[in-house]
Protein backbone atom coordinates (compact mmCIF):
# COMPACT_ATOMS: atom_id res chain seq x y z
CA UNK A 1 0.00 0.00 0.00
CA UNK A 2 1.39 3.41 -0.90
CA UNK A 3 2.07 5.99 1.80
CA UNK A 4 -0.75 8.22 0.66
CA UNK A 5 -3.19 5.34 0.87
CA UNK A 6 -2.22 4.79 4.49
CA UNK A 7 -3.62 8.23 5.17
CA UNK A 8 -6.70 7.99 3.00
CA UNK A 9 -7.74 4.33 3.08
CA UNK A 10 -11.22 4.01 4.51
CA UNK A 11 -10.48 0.60 5.93
CA UNK A 12 -14.05 -0.62 5.44
CA UNK A 13 -16.33 -1.76 2.66
CA UNK A 14 -19.21 0.49 1.82
CA UNK A 15 -22.47 -1.22 0.89
CA UNK A 16 -24.85 -0.10 -1.82
CA UNK A 17 -27.35 1.07 0.80
CA UNK A 18 -24.78 3.32 2.43
CA UNK A 19 -23.75 4.74 -0.92
CA UNK A 20 -27.38 5.49 -1.83
CA UNK A 21 -28.06 7.08 1.57
CA UNK A 22 -24.92 9.21 1.30
CA UNK A 23 -25.84 10.32 -2.22
CA UNK A 24 -29.36 11.28 -1.10
CA UNK A 25 -27.99 13.23 1.88
CA UNK A 26 -25.42 15.00 -0.30
CA UNK A 27 -28.12 16.08 -2.75
CA UNK A 28 -30.28 17.27 0.13
CA UNK A 29 -27.39 19.09 1.81
CA UNK A 30 -26.27 20.77 -1.41
CA UNK A 31 -29.83 21.95 -2.15
CA UNK A 32 -30.38 23.18 1.42
CA UNK A 33 -27.17 25.20 1.53
CA UNK A 34 -27.68 26.43 -2.03
CA UNK A 35 -31.10 27.76 -1.08
CA UNK A 36 -29.80 29.46 2.07
CA UNK A 37 -26.98 31.10 0.10
CA UNK A 38 -29.39 32.15 -2.65
CA UNK A 39 -31.84 33.77 -0.22
CA UNK A 40 -29.06 35.53 1.72
CA UNK A 41 -28.31 37.67 -1.34
CA UNK A 42 -31.51 39.63 -0.68
CA UNK A 43 -30.56 40.24 2.97
CA UNK A 44 -26.77 40.30 3.35
CA UNK A 45 -25.40 43.76 4.07
CA UNK A 46 -22.49 43.51 1.59
CA UNK A 47 -24.40 42.27 -1.43
CA UNK A 48 -25.80 45.59 -2.66
CA UNK A 49 -22.32 47.05 -3.12
CA UNK A 50 -20.96 43.95 -4.82
CA UNK A 51 -23.97 43.61 -7.12
CA UNK A 52 -23.33 47.18 -8.29
CA UNK A 53 -19.74 46.17 -9.08
CA UNK A 54 -21.01 43.14 -11.02
CA UNK A 55 -23.24 45.47 -13.03
CA UNK A 56 -20.18 47.59 -13.82
CA UNK A 57 -18.11 44.74 -15.32
CA UNK A 58 -16.94 45.98 -18.72
CA UNK A 59 -14.94 43.56 -20.83
CA UNK A 60 -14.29 46.31 -23.41
CA UNK A 61 -12.32 48.21 -20.76
CA UNK A 62 -11.35 45.29 -18.58
CA UNK A 63 -7.98 46.71 -17.50
CA UNK A 64 -9.63 49.79 -16.06
CA UNK A 65 -12.22 47.63 -14.28
CA UNK A 66 -9.54 45.39 -12.72
CA UNK A 67 -7.55 48.41 -11.55
CA UNK A 68 -10.59 49.59 -9.57
CA UNK A 69 -11.85 46.19 -8.39
CA UNK A 70 -8.96 43.84 -7.63
CA UNK A 71 -10.89 40.80 -6.33
CA UNK A 72 -13.27 40.40 -9.28
CA UNK A 73 -13.98 36.68 -9.60
CA UNK A 74 -17.47 36.69 -8.03
CA UNK A 75 -18.48 39.82 -9.93
CA UNK A 76 -17.34 38.40 -13.28
CA UNK A 77 -19.19 35.11 -12.66
CA UNK A 78 -22.37 37.00 -11.75
CA UNK A 79 -22.11 39.31 -14.77
CA UNK A 80 -21.44 36.48 -17.23
CA UNK A 81 -24.23 34.29 -15.84
CA UNK A 82 -26.71 37.17 -15.85
CA UNK A 83 -25.87 38.08 -19.44
CA UNK A 84 -25.93 34.44 -20.60
CA UNK A 85 -29.33 33.66 -19.04
CA UNK A 86 -30.89 37.10 -19.31
CA UNK A 87 -31.35 37.37 -15.53
CA UNK A 88 -31.55 40.31 -13.19
CA UNK A 89 -28.17 40.79 -11.57
CA UNK A 90 -29.52 40.00 -8.11
CA UNK A 91 -30.86 36.63 -9.30
CA UNK A 92 -27.58 35.80 -11.00
CA UNK A 93 -25.86 36.79 -7.74
CA UNK A 94 -28.13 34.41 -5.85
CA UNK A 95 -27.33 31.53 -8.19
CA UNK A 96 -23.57 32.10 -8.01
CA UNK A 97 -23.59 32.52 -4.24
CA UNK A 98 -25.83 29.51 -3.69
CA UNK A 99 -23.54 27.47 -5.93
CA UNK A 100 -20.53 28.53 -3.82
CA UNK A 101 -22.20 27.22 -0.65
CA UNK A 102 -23.22 23.97 -2.37
CA UNK A 103 -19.75 23.49 -3.84
CA UNK A 104 -18.14 24.08 -0.44
CA UNK A 105 -20.41 21.42 1.04
CA UNK A 106 -19.74 18.83 -1.67
CA UNK A 107 -15.99 19.45 -1.48
CA UNK A 108 -16.13 19.01 2.30
CA UNK A 109 -18.02 15.71 1.90
CA UNK A 110 -15.36 14.34 -0.43
CA UNK A 111 -12.39 15.51 1.61
CA UNK A 112 -13.72 14.45 5.00
CA UNK A 113 -14.13 10.90 3.68
CA UNK A 114 -10.69 11.02 2.09
CA UNK A 115 -9.00 12.20 5.28
CA UNK A 116 -10.79 9.92 7.77
CA UNK A 117 -10.16 6.26 8.50
CA UNK A 118 -13.25 4.02 8.40
CA UNK A 119 -15.75 6.79 7.65
CA UNK A 120 -19.46 6.16 7.26
CA UNK A 121 -20.41 7.99 4.01
CA UNK A 122 -23.95 8.86 5.21
CA UNK A 123 -22.57 10.13 8.53
CA UNK A 124 -19.96 12.20 6.68
CA UNK A 125 -22.64 13.72 4.43
CA UNK A 126 -24.87 14.55 7.40
CA UNK A 127 -22.06 16.02 9.50
CA UNK A 128 -20.96 18.22 6.59
CA UNK A 129 -24.49 19.67 6.52
CA UNK A 130 -24.00 20.60 10.17
CA UNK A 131 -20.59 22.01 9.28
CA UNK A 132 -22.28 24.26 6.71
CA UNK A 133 -24.74 25.61 9.32
CA UNK A 134 -22.68 25.86 12.54
CA UNK A 135 -22.01 29.25 14.13
CA UNK A 136 -20.67 30.71 17.36
CA UNK A 137 -22.67 29.58 20.40
CA UNK A 138 -25.34 32.24 20.90
CA UNK A 139 -25.41 33.66 24.45
CA UNK A 140 -27.93 36.55 24.32
CA UNK A 141 -26.76 38.23 27.53
CA UNK A 142 -23.20 38.36 26.16
CA UNK A 143 -23.32 38.41 22.36
CA UNK A 144 -26.58 40.19 21.49
CA UNK A 145 -25.65 39.84 17.81
CA UNK A 146 -24.90 36.29 16.63
CA UNK A 147 -22.08 37.24 14.24
CA UNK A 148 -20.50 40.58 15.14
CA UNK A 149 -17.79 40.17 17.76
CA UNK A 150 -17.55 36.40 17.46
CA UNK A 151 -17.28 35.76 13.75
CA UNK A 152 -18.44 32.47 12.26
CA UNK A 153 -17.17 29.52 10.22
CA UNK A 154 -20.18 30.22 7.96
CA UNK A 155 -20.59 33.79 6.72
CA UNK A 156 -23.78 34.56 4.80
CA UNK A 157 -23.53 38.27 4.11
CA UNK A 158 -20.32 38.57 2.08
CA UNK A 159 -20.12 37.29 -1.53
CA UNK A 160 -16.34 37.31 -1.98
CA UNK A 161 -15.89 35.24 1.18
CA UNK A 162 -18.45 32.80 -0.19
CA UNK A 163 -16.54 32.61 -3.48
CA UNK A 164 -13.07 32.00 -2.05
CA UNK A 165 -14.08 29.41 0.56
CA UNK A 166 -14.61 26.33 -1.67
CA UNK A 167 -11.45 27.11 -3.66
CA UNK A 168 -9.48 27.46 -0.44
CA UNK A 169 -10.98 24.26 0.97
CA UNK A 170 -9.87 22.31 -2.10
CA UNK A 171 -6.34 23.77 -1.89
CA UNK A 172 -6.26 22.99 1.83
CA UNK A 173 -7.32 19.39 1.20
CA UNK A 174 -4.85 18.82 -1.64
CA UNK A 175 -2.03 20.32 0.41
CA UNK A 176 -2.92 18.29 3.52
CA UNK A 177 -2.97 15.05 1.50
CA UNK A 178 0.38 15.85 -0.08
CA UNK A 179 1.99 16.90 3.21
CA UNK A 180 0.84 13.63 4.81
CA UNK A 181 2.30 11.64 1.91
CA UNK A 182 5.65 13.45 2.06
CA UNK A 183 5.93 12.97 5.81
CA UNK A 184 5.07 9.27 5.54
CA UNK A 185 7.64 8.94 2.76
CA UNK A 186 10.26 10.62 5.00
CA UNK A 187 10.61 13.40 2.40
CA UNK A 188 12.38 11.16 -0.11
CA UNK A 189 10.12 11.88 -3.08
CA UNK A 190 9.25 15.19 -4.70
CA UNK A 191 5.93 16.96 -4.32
CA UNK A 192 3.75 15.65 -7.11
CA UNK A 193 3.16 17.88 -10.14
CA UNK A 194 -0.42 16.59 -10.23
CA UNK A 195 -0.95 18.34 -6.88
CA UNK A 196 1.37 21.34 -7.19
CA UNK A 197 0.28 22.62 -10.61
CA UNK A 198 -3.51 22.52 -9.99
CA UNK A 199 -2.93 24.03 -6.54
CA UNK A 200 -0.91 26.89 -8.05
CA UNK A 201 -3.77 27.65 -10.46
CA UNK A 202 -6.36 27.38 -7.70
CA UNK A 203 -4.32 29.74 -5.51
CA UNK A 204 -4.39 32.36 -8.27
CA UNK A 205 -8.17 31.91 -8.58
CA UNK A 206 -8.58 32.17 -4.82
CA UNK A 207 -6.57 35.41 -4.78
CA UNK A 208 -8.73 36.87 -7.53
CA UNK A 209 -11.79 35.90 -5.48
CA UNK A 210 -10.44 37.34 -2.21
CA UNK A 211 -6.80 37.43 -1.03
CA UNK A 212 -7.82 36.47 2.50
CA UNK A 213 -7.18 32.77 1.89
CA UNK A 214 -3.58 33.10 0.75
CA UNK A 215 -2.95 35.48 3.67
CA UNK A 216 -3.52 32.58 6.05
CA UNK A 217 -2.30 29.77 3.78
CA UNK A 218 1.20 31.13 3.14
CA UNK A 219 2.15 31.59 6.83
CA UNK A 220 0.80 28.15 7.77
CA UNK A 221 2.67 26.44 4.92
CA UNK A 222 5.84 28.36 5.81
CA UNK A 223 5.55 27.33 9.47
CA UNK A 224 5.02 23.64 8.74
CA UNK A 225 7.94 23.64 6.30
CA UNK A 226 10.12 25.38 8.91
CA UNK A 227 9.13 22.90 11.62
CA UNK A 228 9.90 20.02 9.28
CA UNK A 229 13.30 21.49 8.38
CA UNK A 230 14.33 20.86 12.00
CA UNK A 231 12.33 17.63 12.34
CA UNK A 232 13.84 16.11 9.17
CA UNK A 233 17.29 17.72 9.52
CA UNK A 234 16.88 19.50 6.22
CA UNK A 235 15.46 16.56 4.24
CA UNK A 236 12.45 18.64 3.15
CA UNK A 237 14.50 21.57 1.84
CA UNK A 238 13.62 20.73 -1.77
CA UNK A 239 9.94 20.70 -0.83
CA UNK A 240 10.29 24.22 0.59
CA UNK A 241 11.40 25.37 -2.85
CA UNK A 242 8.71 23.36 -4.65
CA UNK A 243 5.91 24.80 -2.51
CA UNK A 244 7.38 28.30 -2.83
CA UNK A 245 7.27 28.00 -6.62
CA UNK A 246 3.68 26.77 -6.30
CA UNK A 247 2.77 29.91 -4.34
CA UNK A 248 4.75 32.37 -6.47
CA UNK A 249 2.09 33.24 -9.12
CA UNK A 250 -0.60 33.95 -6.52
CA UNK A 251 1.92 35.82 -4.37
CA UNK A 252 2.60 38.17 -7.27
CA UNK A 253 -1.14 38.78 -7.69
CA UNK A 254 -1.57 39.42 -3.96
CA UNK A 255 1.29 41.94 -3.88
CA UNK A 256 -0.35 43.89 -6.70
CA UNK A 257 -3.67 43.78 -4.84
CA UNK A 258 -2.00 44.95 -1.63
CA UNK A 259 -0.38 47.92 -3.34
CA UNK A 260 -3.66 48.82 -5.00
CA UNK A 261 -5.68 48.50 -1.78
CA UNK A 262 -3.42 50.30 0.67
CA UNK A 263 -1.02 52.50 -1.26
CA UNK A 264 -3.06 53.95 -4.10
CA UNK A 265 -4.87 57.19 -4.75
CA UNK A 266 -8.02 55.63 -3.30
CA UNK A 267 -9.32 57.98 -0.60
CA UNK A 268 -10.19 54.97 1.59
CA UNK A 269 -6.66 53.57 1.43
CA UNK A 270 -4.99 54.43 4.73
CA UNK A 271 -2.37 51.72 5.06
CA UNK A 272 -2.01 48.93 7.61
CA UNK A 273 -1.01 49.21 11.27
CA UNK A 274 -0.28 46.80 14.11
CA UNK A 275 -2.85 47.61 16.79
CA UNK A 276 -3.57 44.63 19.06
CA UNK A 277 -7.29 43.99 19.66
CA UNK A 278 -8.39 47.40 18.29
CA UNK A 279 -10.51 46.04 15.44
CA UNK A 280 -11.10 42.58 16.95
CA UNK A 281 -12.45 44.06 20.19
CA UNK A 282 -14.70 46.69 18.66
CA UNK A 283 -17.87 44.55 18.70
CA UNK A 284 -17.26 42.47 21.81
CA UNK A 285 -16.74 43.17 25.50
CA UNK A 286 -14.36 40.23 25.85
CA UNK A 287 -12.26 38.95 22.95
CA UNK A 288 -11.38 35.71 24.76
CA UNK A 289 -14.99 34.74 25.46
CA UNK A 290 -15.97 35.53 21.88
CA UNK A 291 -13.13 33.32 20.65
CA UNK A 292 -14.25 30.47 22.90
CA UNK A 293 -17.88 30.74 21.76
CA UNK A 294 -16.92 30.18 18.13
CA UNK A 295 -14.25 27.51 18.72
CA UNK A 296 -15.65 25.47 21.65
CA UNK A 297 -16.36 22.36 19.56
CA UNK A 298 -13.19 22.37 17.40
CA UNK A 299 -10.95 23.05 20.39
CA UNK A 300 -12.59 20.20 22.31
CA UNK A 301 -12.11 17.86 19.33
CA UNK A 302 -8.49 19.00 19.07
CA UNK A 303 -7.92 17.93 22.68
CA UNK A 304 -9.71 14.62 22.05
CA UNK A 305 -7.59 13.87 18.99
CA UNK A 306 -4.42 14.56 21.00
CA UNK A 307 -5.59 12.37 23.90
CA UNK A 308 -6.48 9.51 21.55
CA UNK A 309 -3.34 10.01 19.44
CA UNK A 310 -5.42 10.64 16.35
CA UNK A 311 -3.89 14.04 15.58
CA UNK A 312 -3.14 14.03 11.85
CA UNK A 313 -1.10 16.20 9.51
CA UNK A 314 -4.29 17.82 8.18
CA UNK A 315 -5.29 18.74 11.75
CA UNK A 316 -1.93 20.36 12.41
CA UNK A 317 -2.05 22.25 9.13
CA UNK A 318 -5.58 23.51 9.86
CA UNK A 319 -4.50 24.64 13.32
CA UNK A 320 -1.57 26.58 11.86
CA UNK A 321 -3.95 28.20 9.38
CA UNK A 322 -6.22 29.10 12.28
CA UNK A 323 -3.33 30.64 14.23
CA UNK A 324 -2.39 32.68 11.15
CA UNK A 325 -5.93 33.97 10.77
CA UNK A 326 -6.23 34.66 14.49
CA UNK A 327 -2.99 36.65 14.53
CA UNK A 328 -4.16 38.78 11.59
CA UNK A 329 -7.53 39.42 13.23
CA UNK A 330 -6.07 40.31 16.61
CA UNK A 331 -3.06 42.36 15.51
CA UNK A 332 -3.73 44.11 12.19
CA UNK A 333 -6.00 47.02 11.40
CA UNK A 334 -6.63 49.24 8.41
CA UNK A 335 -6.12 52.92 8.96
CA UNK A 336 -8.54 55.50 7.64
CA UNK A 337 -12.25 55.13 7.01
CA UNK A 338 -12.08 51.29 6.92
CA UNK A 339 -10.58 51.01 10.40
CA UNK A 340 -13.52 49.12 11.92
CA UNK A 341 -14.66 47.26 8.81
CA UNK A 342 -12.73 44.23 10.06
CA UNK A 343 -11.25 43.37 6.68
CA UNK A 344 -8.35 41.55 8.32
CA UNK A 345 -10.95 39.25 9.88
CA UNK A 346 -11.83 37.60 6.58
CA UNK A 347 -8.87 35.26 6.72
CA UNK A 348 -9.89 34.38 10.27
CA UNK A 349 -13.42 33.50 9.13
CA UNK A 350 -12.01 31.17 6.49
CA UNK A 351 -9.58 29.70 9.02
CA UNK A 352 -12.50 28.97 11.35
CA UNK A 353 -14.18 26.93 8.61
CA UNK A 354 -11.04 24.85 7.95
CA UNK A 355 -10.53 24.31 11.70
CA UNK A 356 -14.18 23.27 11.94
CA UNK A 357 -13.75 20.96 8.95
CA UNK A 358 -11.00 19.07 10.77
CA UNK A 359 -13.10 18.99 13.94
CA UNK A 360 -15.89 17.30 11.98
CA UNK A 361 -13.32 14.83 10.63
CA UNK A 362 -12.15 14.13 14.20
CA UNK A 363 -15.75 13.76 15.40
CA UNK A 364 -16.49 11.29 12.60
CA UNK A 365 -13.39 9.31 13.55
CA UNK A 366 -14.43 9.33 17.22
CA UNK A 367 -17.70 7.60 16.35
CA UNK A 368 -15.96 5.18 13.98
CA UNK A 369 -13.45 3.90 16.54
CA UNK A 370 -15.21 0.57 17.01
CA UNK A 371 -18.38 -0.95 18.42
CA UNK A 372 -17.12 -1.52 21.93
CA UNK A 373 -16.94 1.82 23.71
CA UNK A 374 -15.26 2.43 27.02
CA UNK A 375 -16.77 4.77 29.58
CA UNK A 376 -14.36 7.60 28.68
CA UNK A 377 -15.15 7.17 24.96
CA UNK A 378 -18.88 7.47 25.61
CA UNK A 379 -18.33 10.54 27.80
CA UNK A 380 -16.24 12.21 25.08
CA UNK A 381 -18.83 11.41 22.42
CA UNK A 382 -21.68 12.80 24.49
CA UNK A 383 -19.84 15.99 25.44
CA UNK A 384 -18.70 16.56 21.86
CA UNK A 385 -22.26 16.00 20.62
CA UNK A 386 -23.66 18.52 23.11
CA UNK A 387 -21.13 21.16 22.02
CA UNK A 388 -21.83 20.47 18.35
CA UNK A 389 -25.58 20.73 18.94
CA UNK A 390 -25.16 24.12 20.64
CA UNK A 391 -23.18 25.43 17.67
CA UNK A 392 -25.66 24.05 15.13
CA UNK A 393 -28.71 25.43 16.97
CA UNK A 394 -26.94 28.79 17.11
CA UNK A 395 -26.25 28.51 13.37
CA UNK A 396 -29.94 27.86 12.71
CA UNK A 397 -30.77 30.96 14.73
CA UNK A 398 -28.14 32.92 12.77
CA UNK A 399 -29.88 31.94 9.52
CA UNK A 400 -33.26 32.82 11.04
CA UNK A 401 -31.80 36.17 12.15
CA UNK A 402 -30.69 36.95 8.57
CA UNK A 403 -33.32 35.31 6.35
CA UNK A 404 -36.50 35.69 8.46
CA UNK A 405 -35.78 38.71 10.67
CA UNK A 406 -34.09 40.47 7.70
CA UNK A 407 -30.93 41.56 9.48
CA UNK A 408 -28.04 42.29 7.11
CA UNK A 409 -25.28 40.90 9.32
Amino acid sequence: MSSVNKHTDTGRRTGAGEIAAAAALEILGALLLFYAGYKAVWEGVDFETHIAIADAVDFAHFGAFISRHFEPLWHICVHVLGQALGLETIRAAGLVTGACHALTYLTACHLVRRLTRKPSPPAAAFLCILLGIAAAIYVPWFNKLPYLGQGSPNVWHNPTNNMVRPIGLLVFGLTAIELARLKEDRFRSNARASIVIPSALLLVLSTLAKPSFVQIYYPALFLIMLIWLFYSKGANLKHCLQFFLMCLPSLAVMILQYIRAFYSSNKDAGGVSIAPFRAAGFYTDNVGISLLLVTAFPLFMLLVSLLKREFRVCDGFAFLIFLSGLAERMLLVEEGSREYHGNFSWGYMLALYYLWFCAIRQYLALWACGRKKSGPDIFLQVLASVLLALHVLSGIYYLYYILILHNGV
